[in-house]
Order: C-alpha cells, then structure tokens, then sequence
C-alpha cells in the first residue's frame, strides 16, 4: 500500500472517527472454514498503534505497534 492510498481514504472518513484509536489488525484464515471470501477470517488481532516515522534508507511510512506480550512486560 502506498502512503497516498491510505491518505486519500482518510479524508473520506467522517469528522466523528477522528477521536478513536488507532490499531494494527491481522486477520487469520480459516484453511477449513466455508465462508465466503469477505468473511475469510477466525480471529482479528489488534495491537495498539505505538508510533510512527519515516524510514527514509527503505523509503517506508512504518506504523510501530507492540505485542499483546510486550504491553504485558510493561504494565
């Protein structure tokens, strides 16, 4: 995904998501499952979005997140 794509879908969103967190989902598939495509998944992980930055050697906008674990490790 390019940082435009993501951009450009941001300003579509409406002025009352603003205030909500941000978080990096991974969606599992189900290798048995018969859903249909758009509901291809078992489980939804989310893990808090830390920061972000600028890669500028790899040219990357990187969303650093941490592990259910590592939050764990600081509280």
């Amino acid at each position: 995904m390019k940082l435009k794509t993501l951009k450009d879908w941001i300003a579509l969103l409406p002025v009352e998501f603003e205030d909500m967190e941000l978080v990096m989902g991974e969606y599992v598939k189900d290798e048995h499952s018969f859903c249909v495509p758009s509901e291809d998944f078992t489980s939804r992980y989310d893990r808090p979005i830390m920061g972000l930055y600028v890669d500028e050697e790899f040219k990357e906008v990187v969303l650093m997140f941490q592990t259910e674990e590592e939050i764990n490790k600081i509280k």
